[in-house]
């Protein structure tokens, strides 16, 4: 069904990358998930592929690496039961030809596009990455499917 409530939703967003590969895939990847357990199926089925390792191992207070990025397993911490009374994910699974190419969810429109910048800086490096982007939205909001599209803003590095 789609939004029919008329307006773009409220939404929060965890940028997570998690470098693997899968040969010939199509990116993006976009999953909805409902449940703890759809969560869980979905770590399972991706984990042997991509690296959904907690990033906390040797870090003596996680708090004190505010930049530092958080796995995915770290993540999922933040996703109980009780989170999915009201609320589900959204997760795009993309890759970038650099790793220096970050990504912001600028909005959501009524018809499940999901509006990304891609943030290009004006050097990049040369490694591949994959990213999982969990974006949290209320279940009072639905839509028939999602799609993301892309615009690219070219950054300079300082």
């Amino acid at each position: 069904m789609a939004n029919n409530s008329g307006k773009e939703p409220d939404f929060s967003v965890r940028y997570i990358r998690t470098n693997g590969y899968i040969d010939g895939a199509k990116y993006p990847v976009i999953n909805v998930i409902n449940s703890r357990y759809e969560l869980e199926q979905y770590y399972n089925q991706y984990k042997d592929t991509y690296d959904f390792a907690s990033q906390r191992s040797g870090l003596p207070d996680f708090k004190e690496y505010v930049n530092a990025s958080i796995g995915f397993a770290d993540a999922m911490e933040g996703y109980p039961d009780e989170f999915f009374r009201d609320n589900y994910l959204v997760i795009v699974m993309l890759e970038e030809g650099s790793g220096s190419i970050r990504h912001k969810v600028e909005r959501i429109d009524e018809n499940g596009n999901i509006f990304t910048t891609r943030l290009v800086p004006e050097i990049g490096t040369a490694d591949m990455a994959e990213w999982n982007i969990l974006i949290t939205l209320n279940k009072s909001i639905e839509y028939a499917r999602f799609h993301v599209i892309f615009v690219d803003a070219f950054t300079t590095v300082f």
